[in-house]
C-alpha cells in the first residue's frame, strides 16, 4: 500500500522521547474552516479533531506524562515504555513502513545562485554603514542557496531552494501571503549541505499560517534540527538522518503545527505538534 509522506503528526524511524508533560499531539484541519481550524486556516485549541497519531518504525517511544491525543503506530520491533492512559486512541505494533530517501530534484534549467541583498540598518560611531543580509525572492524558481542568511518570499511566489551552506538558521524565515491565504508564497527547501539547521525566538517561522506552504526536505548531511526558547513552525520536516530536539515552547499553544518525519524526537519542554490532516493529501 503507497501512502502519503506525512501520514501521521510524529513519525521517527528511532527512539521518540517526550520529557515534561501535557498534551504533545493533537490534530486540526486547515481546510475546514471554522470547522476544524479559525476561518483562516489557523490552528485553534478549541477546533481539534483526536488524529494526532504518533509513530515508530523501530525505537523506543517513551511518552512520559504526555498525552498523544491519537493512536500510536509501533514497528514490530519498537517498543513502548509508557501506558494506554497515555494514548487516547490504539496503540497498534504493525507499523510495517518503509520511508523513501530525499532525492534532490535536477531542474531543467539548473539552480539559480541567489545573491543575499543588503540592507542600511544604520552607521556606526565612525560613520561606517552597517548592513543586515537576506535572501528575498520575488518571483518563482529553483534557487541555489551558499550562505546562512534569512530567506523571505513574497505572495504568490514558489521558491524552491537547494541550501549547501555547512548550518542553516531558520529563525527570520518570512512567508508572506498578501492578505488572503489562497495567495500565499510557498518555500521548498532541500538541505543538501547543512549537517544541522535550528530555530528560536518568539518570532513565527512561517508568516502564511498553513504547513503546506513551508517544506523542509533533508538529506544524509542533515543530522540535528534544533527548536529551542518559544519558536514556532509551521510546515513539514521530512529527514529521515535527523535527531530533532524540541527545547523550551509553551509560550503559546501554536508551537509545531504540521508533520514531522525524522530520524528520532527528542521533547525537553512543552512543544505541542498539531497535525494538519490536510497533509495526508499530499506528498
Amino acid at each position: 500500500q503507497q501512502l502519503g509522506l506525512f501520514p501521521v503528526a510524529f513519525a521517527a524511524i528511532n527512539k521518540i522521547t517526550l520529557n515534561g508533560n501535557g498534551i504533545t499531539s493533537d490534530s486540526y484541519n486547515s481546510h475546514m474552516l471554522g470547522v476544524l481550524s479559525t476561518t483562516n486556516g489557523l490552528y485553534d485549541p478549541s477546533k481539534t479533531s483526536t488524529n494526532g497519531n504518533v509513530a515508530s518504525v523501530q525505537g523506543i517511544v517513551d511518552p512520559g506524562n504526555h498525552t498523544i491525543v491519537g493512536s500510536l503506530y509501533l514497528g514490530p520491533t519498537a517498543t513502548y515504555s509508557g501506558s494506554q492512559a497515555n494514548v487516547t486512541g490504539t496503540i497498534y505494533n504493525d507499523y510495517n513502513v518503509t520511508f523513501p530517501p530525499v532525492s534532490v530534484p535536477s531542474p531543467a534549467g539548473g539552480w539559480t545562485a541567489a545573491v543575499p541583498v543588503a540592507t542600511l540598518t544604520g552607521y556606526s560611531k565612525k560613520g561606517v554603514p552597517q548592513y543586515t543580509y537576506s535572501y528575498h525572492f520575488t518571483s518563482t524558481g529553483n534557487y541555489l542557496i551558499t550562505g546562512n542568511y534569512p530567506v523571505e518570499i513574497d505572495a504568490g511566489v514558489t521558491a524552491t531552494m537547494r541550501v549547501t551552506a555547512s548550518s542553516f538558521d531558520m529563525t527570520g524565515l518570512t512567508i508572506h501571503d498578501g492578505g488572503n491565504i489562497n495567495n500565499s508564497g510557498t518555500a521548498v527547501f532541500y538541505m543538501d549541505g547543512p549537517s544541522s539547521i535550528s530555530a528560536a525566538g518568539n518570532g513565527a517561522i512561517d508568516a502564511s499560517g498553513r504547513p503546506e506552504n513551508l517544506w523542509i526536505y533533508g538529506t544524509p548531511s542533515l543530522t540535528t534540527i534544533t527548536f529551542s526558547g518559544n519558536a514556532q513552525f509551521t510546515g513539514v520536516i521530512y529527514a529521515l538522518q535527523a535527531d530533532i530536539k524540541l527545547n523550551g515552547g509553551g509560550n503559546n499553544s501554536l508551537d509545531v503545527a504540521g508533520s514531522v518525519v525524522v530520524n528520532s524526537i527528542t521533547d525537553n519542554g512543552h512543544f505541542a505538534l498539531h497535525y494538519d490532516e490536510y497533509l495526508s493529501t499530499l506528498g
